[in-house]
């Protein structure tokens, strides 16, 4: 019997911890505030779908533009 009952002290400790349940961030594409749910995995970056879409879009330039100028790099260095 006093086992459940320290269970149950035990399980009162945990609930007295009140962690916040969300947050508030800003969108690291357009600036705009929203609530972030506390949840598994990385944080929400973004508002919304479309600003998430045009950050990828962004980064995926990005990225092809420097592999391209890399790629021209490393012909005229084997050119030479």
């Amino acid at each position: 019997m006093s086992a459940a009952i320290e269970g149950l002290d035990r399980a009162n400790k945990f609930s007295q911890l009140s962690l916040p349940l969300s947050q508030t961030s800003a969108c690291d594409v357009c600036g705009k505030p929203f609530e972030v749910v506390r949840r598994r995995g990385r944080p929400a970056r973004f508002c919304s779908d479309p600003c998430r879409i045009a950050q990828a879009k962004a980064q995926r330039s990005d990225w092809s533009r420097v592999n391209w100028a890399s790629r021209g790099a490393a012909k005229r260095i084997i050119a030479t």
